[in-house]
């Protein structure tokens, strides 16, 4: 194709490259070519190369700097991509993308003019706009303008995105009709399969530039627009979807996490990236499971973060002290396999020296954060050198409230007959004289062998099975108490062994049995443990426990003070079938005064043995919740 091909008919004169060695001054006409030759798809090295002997580097990446920053003015201040029309330019038998060509000169100009990179630079601006903001109009999202993360089509044909269409929560369709056409919607929309493929190839090139603009900021230590592109980057990255493309988490991710080793220019930070993207970064990676990064990287810059949250002890910057802990503690919790013995982050005696250091009048929480960690990780010697430390005893640390642990939902195909984990609470601190479970729609495949089953199990500090007990009986089969029902609950007492041989620094596991064979699987809506400690039954001088019924007829497990007929009387706690727990007082078998619980909430009162006005509408009596408050712990360690 001829060079002259690519100028637009109408310029002023005639195009012509001179063959003298000198270089010359820029003139108009020489401006208006390059401008045309870069508007219609050459790169900025191309033309460099085309004027190479006439014209300066300096005076070419000008013109450039100058094209793009008008374009960047040109464009719509909201965001919008520019017009069908204008998307695409035909360039000999072959097409371009503007937007992604536009890109390009900008990070080629950028390479060439370091300066722009560090000064507040109106190209950058444009560029880092034009990166997040610009896009093949087809991706914008017709009613919001911003680009979609999941396009769907509604039953009338018209595509927005899915956040627009569906309403947050609930799942509502958020329009009763079109908004264009006005006919009437179906509740479904459906995926827009191939434009959201041609959005994320979109999305993955502009990582790619967005990580090239990334390191040429961060090289030259504009670390605030740095982050801001990172920030993009990591945006488009979710939409993605890490798996979706593995090799772009992984670049970005490092990226990111490299700034750990580096000094922020502004010395009242302690590192470039917050630390909220940064663990972000360190997950998303962990998820990826790439061996060689598990065994020794990703480690290695988690305990970089907690370095980083010591410095801000060490520095007295305790909130910025407290946000880093807190993210440590998010790293280790859901990276335990990879944060082991050695390598575990050391948040529990940071959080105490924190709470020192800050002058807090109540430490037992640290403290008993911090023993308990070592006996559950079998350390008893530690755990008594550390109470040494602190002069303190063991029964100090104690919080004997009742406590529970739970699953939300579970579904299973695991084909085998042994058991498997569902979900742990963290080191008991006592012996146990009650267990009250419930679980609401435990099910199998509903056809063949009978081998689903739940079991609530106890282990040793060193983790090694001191007793289990099959919970509802195996599904299907006689005696299960879910063959005719949804909901069931089951009241343990000393007499099961997963109660009496419970000492303290043990725990629960709730476990389940899928069952061998082909196409066995098993489901289940929710599962809740509710633990109560010997001391506490006995300090509250509560002496009895059994099933009663509230004046609505629904059923629960009674746990409190007892008359001499058996029944409640006195001070007690109503634990229900369905999670709602009441605290208050007992009259002759009746419930007289209390507040429902559910979720941690109060959701409803109860005065001289009638429900509050409001309770319906679950609006409580202040005073009567002020008088009765919950007293339970939540020790669910991990839902596996």
């Amino acid at each position: 194709m001829k060079l002259s091909a690519l100028v637009s008919e109408d310029s002023e004169d005639s195009f012509e490259i001179l063959s003298s060695e000198s270089l010359t001054e820029l003139s108009k006409h020489d401006e208006f070519v390059i401008r045309q030759l870069l508007m219609n798809g050459l790169n900025l090295s191309q033309v460099i190369e085309i004027y190479k002997g006439r014209l300066s580097e300096s005076n070419i990446v000008a013109v450039a700097r100058k094209l793009l920053i008008e374009i960047g003015s040109e464009r719509d201040p909201e965001g919008q991509g520019d017009d069908a029309d204008s998307e695409e330019s035909l360039v000999g038998n072959g097409r371009i993308n503007k937007n992604r060509h536009f890109c390009d000169i900008a990070l080629d100009v950028l390479r060439r003019s370091p300066c722009d990179l560090v000064m507040e630079s109106e190209l950058l601006e444009h560029h880092i706009i034009n990166l997040s903001q610009s896009a093949p109009e087809d991706f914008y999202d017709p009613i919001f303008s911003n680009i979609m993360r999941d396009p769907v089509v509604l039953s009338s044909g018209f595509i927005v995105d899915r956040s627009t269409a569906i309403e947050e929560g609930s799942g509502a369709l958020q329009f009763r009709s079109c908004p264009w056409s006005r006919k009437p919607l179906d509740r479904k929309v459906y995926p827009a399969l191939r434009l959201k493929r041609k959005l994320n190839e979109f999305k993955s090139g502009r990582v790619n530039e967005m990580m090239a603009t990334a390191s040429l900021l961060l090289n030259a230590k504009n670390e605030r627009d740095f982050c801001k592109v990172i920030v993009m980057a990591q945006e488009f990255v979710e939409d993605i979807g890490p798996n979706g493309h593995r090799t772009l988490a992984n670049q970005l991710a490092q990226l990111g996490l490299s700034t750990l080793d580096l000094e922020p220019s502004d010395t009242s930070r302690l590192s470039i990236l917050q630390p909220s993207l940064l663990t972000k970064q360190l997950l998303m990676l962990y998820a990826l499971k790439l061996a060689d990064l598990v065994e020794s990287y990703l480690p290695s810059k988690a305990l970089k973060m907690s370095e980083m949250a010591q410095k801000a002890i060490d520095t007295k910057q305790f909130d910025e002290a407290e946000e880093w802990l807190a993210y440590c503690d998010q790293i280790q919790d859901q990276c335990r396999d990879m944060l082991a013995g050695n390598k575990e982050i050391p948040v529990a005696p940071m959080k105490l020296d924190l709470a020192k250091k800050r002058g807090d009048s109540d430490l037992v929480p640290f403290q008993r954060r911090v023993y308990f960690g070592f006996l559950r990780n079998g350390k008893t010697a530690a755990a008594q050198r550390f109470l040494e430390q602190e002069g303190l005893g063991a029964l100090d640390l104690r919080d004997l409230s009742p406590c529970f642990f739970r699953r939300s939902a579970l579904s299973s195909s695991i084909s085998d007959d042994a058991w498997h984990e569902g979900a742990r609470c963290s080191a008991l601190e006592g012996g146990v004289s009650h267990i009250f479970v419930t679980a609401k729609n435990f099910r199998d495949q509903d056809w063949g062998n009978q081998k689903g089953r739940l079991g609530l199990s106890l282990y040793s500090p060193d983790d090694e099975l001191v007793a289990r007990c099959n919970l509802f009986g195996t599904y299907r089969t006689q005696g299960c108490a879910f063959n005719d029902a949804t909901f069931a609950y089951r009241l343990l007492e000393a007499d099961q062994e997963v109660v009496s041989k419970c000492t303290p620094g043990c725990y629960y596991k709730f476990e389940f049995t899928v069952g061998g064979g082909g196409g066995h699987r098993l489901d289940l809506d929710s599962f809740v443990c509710k633990i109560f400690y010997k001391e506490w039954f006995a300090a509250e001088a509560f002496n009895g426990s059994y099933r009663m019924h509230d004046p609505e007829g629904d059923a629960g497990v009674f746990l409190g003070s007892v008359n001499e007929h058996g029944v409640a009387h006195g001070k007690g706690r109503l634990e229900y079938d369905d999670r709602i727990t009441f605290i208050g007082t007992f009259a002759d078998g009746l419930m007289l005064e209390g507040t429902n619980y559910f979720n941690g909430q109060a959701v409803h009162t109860m005065v001289g043995g009638s429900w509050t006005p409001g309770s319906e509408d679950e609006n409580p009596d202040a005073s009567v919740v002020a008088r009765f408050p919950l007293d339970v712990n939540d020790l669910t360690e991990t839902e596996a």
